[in-house]
């Protein structure tokens, strides 16, 4: 009976977190060792609460919760939720960011291509050498250092490490593993995402955004579209366009006469040099006084 008053006050306590956040997910926890679920809990205090619960007890929680309780169907293995008023792609982010890169350990599927990079070790010359090689990794001895001579793919995405090839892996310190929170599922904004919604590029999409905006604004301008956010330029471009109009047709107006004296005294200075190239005699003194 303890044990099952306790169970109810869990699903009670996981359910009014549910009441109190914006977000709500589910993050798988495998391969995760304690040290770094502690160092990943202190650098998410604050920002995201983290509860571990029997996968029972979880989908106990999501019932009545319209939306959220269509999570239920990613719980499996070691599953926890996290709650957090967070926006969602920045939270994304954040656990992302928080992950650890970890060595692959004997038998484990590597999860993308493995690639040892060519150039320098730390390693004096000696039997890692030969251990390399046979690993397929083309190496040799320059300066007294091993070297590796050229970029090698040692496992592609999927395939299991040897025990020999994850004991070379860990020398060189090629982790190709992150452990963390992986995010399974999370709902916000009155809909449930899933990781592949969230796995964008923000200041790619940021950019796109902008470009979006100024291709817009472009095309309203120069079709005249009169919006709020275009009218006053398309006000500016009508009076510049009317003044120009006015002075080009010599119209006498307040706003083009400071410009037409000025294209008349222009004139009147080009005629002068003119004439003056045909003899001193043709201008008058004020004139000449003018282009002196």
């Amino acid at each position: 009976m303890r044990g099952l008053e306790w169970k109810i006050k869990e699903v009670e306590s996981l359910k009014e977190d549910i009441r109190n956040h914006k977000v709500v997910g589910l993050v798988g926890m495998e391969d995760l060792p304690s040290k770094q679920l502690q160092e990943m809990r202190n650098r998410l205090r604050g920002k995201v609460k983290i509860k571990m619960r029997k996968n029972n007890l979880i989908r106990r929680s999501l019932e009545g919760f319209d939306g959220i309780e269509e999570m239920s169907k990613n719980i499996s293995g070691q599953t926890a939720l996290i709650f957090s008023d967070m926006d969602i792609f920045k939270l994304f982010k954040l656990l992302e960011s928080s992950k650890s890169k970890a060595p692959l350990k004997p038998g484990d599927r590597t999860p993308k291509d493995v690639v040892v990079k060519k150039g320098s070790t730390q390693f004096k010359p000696g039997p890692i050498v030969g251990e390399l090689q046979r690993s397929g990794i083309p190496s040799g001895i320059e300066g007294g250092k091993v070297v590796i001579r050229e970029d090698k793919v040692v496992l592609r995405e999927g395939e299991a490490v040897s025990p020999k090839l994850s004991e070379v892996l860990n020398l060189l310190e090629v982790y190709p593993k992150e452990i963390g929170l992986d995010l399974k599922t999370i709902f916000g904004d009155e809909r449930i995402f899933d990781r592949l919604d969230l796995t964008i590029d923000l200041e790619e999409y940021e950019e796109n955004l902008l470009d979006a905006v100024k291709n817009a604004y472009n095309l309203a301008f120069n079709v005249a579209y009169p919006s709020p956010e275009i009218l006053p330029n398309l006000i500016g471009k009508a009076v510049q366009d009317a003044r120009n109009l006015a002075f080009n047709a010599n119209i006498y107006e307040k706003g083009t006469m400071d410009l037409l004296i000025g294209k008349a005294y222009s004139q009147m200075i080009f005629l002068a040099t003119k004439i003056l190239g045909v003899g001193r005699d043709a201008l008058d003194e004020d004139t000449m006084n003018l282009l002196n």
